[in-house]
């Protein structure tokens, strides 16, 4: 059955991919980062609204912040989306907004996979911490079967804990040097959140791929 891709190897191969798609993941995360700067003119217009004290200026306020606020969590849902499908075809001169079509009917089961692993995940931290770093593990990867192999739902969480099974503790390993990689880039002052956001963002998301695609090559499934 093999080994796991070795951890000097998995950053070479992600360090590799990361720079041949530079300029390419730039733009989608530079796309990302507007989006999130549209959520404050909507912010501050329901500050200005509250400040009022009026019900129908708050109503009108929030209504318009909760659209925005939906509106910015689909668009970079679809560029995160275009990213790993960018990554899955190693190409990176398609246009962003062909990668954002073909990612739009992939949006809501992306979300909703998003949304059940994150809730066994919390519901595994509530328990107590090593259950959460378990289903952390277990699940972590059924983003990736949600666009990649096409897994839906608790189909998604199945099949991500199917290709980690044997492998626990190398995954274990492997994602802790990568979080412990992202929490040290944060802490870097002043740049630390362009740092995440242009470099650990994609490079995170190439890693995992590279360790997801060689999990399911020692399942077999490749």
């Amino acid at each position: 059955m093999g080994n796991l891709i070795s951890i000097p190897d998995l950053f070479k191969r992600s360090w590799a991919l990361y720079k041949e798609g530079f300029w390419f993941f730039a733009k989608l995360m530079g796309f990302n980062l507007l989006a999130f700067l549209c959520m404050v003119p909507a912010g501050l217009l329901l500050a200005l609204a509250t400040a009022t004290n009026r019900f129908y200026a708050i109503a009108f306020a929030l209504i318009i912040f909760l659209t925005v606020l939906l509106a910015v969590i689909v668009v970079c849902l679809g560029l995160h989306i275009a990213m790993l499908l960018s990554i899955k075809d190693r190409n990176f001169v398609g246009t962003i907004k062909d990668y954002f079509n073909w990612s739009k009917p992939l949006v809501w089961p992306y979300a909703w996979v998003s949304v059940l692993t994150g809730l066994v995940i919390m519901a595994g931290f509530i328990l107590f911490i090593v259950p959460g770093i378990i289903f952390a593990v277990w699940f972590g990867l059924a983003k990736y079967a949600a666009i990649l192999d096409g897994k839906k739902g608790a189909e998604a969480l199945k099949y991500s804990k199917s290709l980690v099974k044997g492998n626990f503790w190398p995954v274990l390993g492997r994602i802790a040097l990568l979080v412990a990689m992202a929490m040290i880039l944060s802490s870097i002052s002043s740049v630390g959140f362009m740092i995440n956001l242009f470099f650990t963002a994609p490079f995170a998301m190439i890693y995992v791929y590279l360790m997801y695609e060689d999990l399911k090559r020692l399942k077999g499934a490749i």
